[in-house]
């Protein structure tokens, strides 16, 4: 039985936290990997790592020069690379390719999943890298 990844790619719409539509001009070409031993990416039931758009993830610059994958992002990760994962992913244990939202590309963070669970301190990487609003509930 061969595994596959179900993953959308660019609509015309948008999810409820991108204030921009997710066509070409707001990824990052060539996406990018997440390491998905992180412990932050937790395991499902049936033992997947599924990664919603939206998650901030993150990793240091040490970490990128090693060539590891991004985790979720964690107060540990200053002067990091800091993006929001486009379009779910549907288990990282299987396939760990992501695609990055662009940075200066406008953001509704309270619509980000797990937004008010994140610190401080991560919250101003994303506020650094992206032009963030609140969007109208």
């Amino acid at each position: 039985m061969s595994r596959s990844q179900t993953q959308t790619g660019p609509t015309l719409g948008a999810p409820e936290w991108a204030g921009d539509f997710l066509n070409r001009e707001h990824l990052i070409p060539g996406g990018a990997k997440v390491n998905a031993a992180d412990a932050g990416f937790v395991a499902d039931s049936a033992g997947r790592k599924p990664i919603p758009a939206g998650t901030v993830i993150a990793r240091t610059i040490a970490e990128r020069d090693a060539s590891t994958g991004f985790g979720p992002a964690a107060d540990t990760d200053p002067a990091s690379e800091t993006y929001i994962v486009a379009f779910d992913v549907t288990d990282a244990n299987d396939i760990n390719d992501v695609e990055l939202y662009r940075p200066n590309s406008i953001v509704k963070e309270n619509f980000l999943p797990g937004w008010g669970a994140l610190s401080a301190a991560v919250k101003a990487l994303v506020r650094a890298r992206y032009l963030c609003t609140r969007g109208a509930e």
